[in-house]
């Protein structure tokens, strides 16, 4: 589970890269880097209200805030999950993750995150 104060870490980093990308820091791609597919611009009928198709995940934790993956809507929510933020799986892992099942990536997420857990815990004793 996310704490609070990751919470505020995470729209910080977000905030961050939107901020790099308006000043050319950074350079959001039009295709997934996982995936390859080529989203377009969600947008609504009849209002400002646009949303782009390519996010940058925060694979290697929100403390790394320019540290991103271009990745699509799709990809990101797949990668939704503690242990798919702290830098432990590659992108190579990621493309495999995406692929699976829901069961599956849940799976993964719980297991890795008890054993992240432990560690942490057996670091502290």
């Amino acid at each position: 589970m996310y704490t609070p104060q990751q919470y505020d870490k995470s729209g910080q980093a977000i905030t961050l890269v939107s901020k790099a990308v308006k000043d050319g820091l950074l350079v959001r791609p039009d295709t997934c880097e996982l995936c390859g597919r080529s989203p377009k611009a969600l947008t609504k009928p009849g209002k400002k209200w646009h949303r782009d198709p390519i996010h940058g995940h925060h694979w290697n934790g929100y403390g790394n805030a320019l540290d991103v993956w271009w990745v699509c809507q799709s990809c990101n929510f797949r990668l939704a999950g503690e242990v798919f933020h702290c830098g432990i799986i590659t992108k190579d892992q990621a493309r495999a993750i995406v692929a699976m099942s829901t069961k599956d990536r849940v799976a993964i997420n719980n297991a890795c995150c008890r054993r992240l857990r432990t560690l942490k815990l057996s670091r502290h004793i």
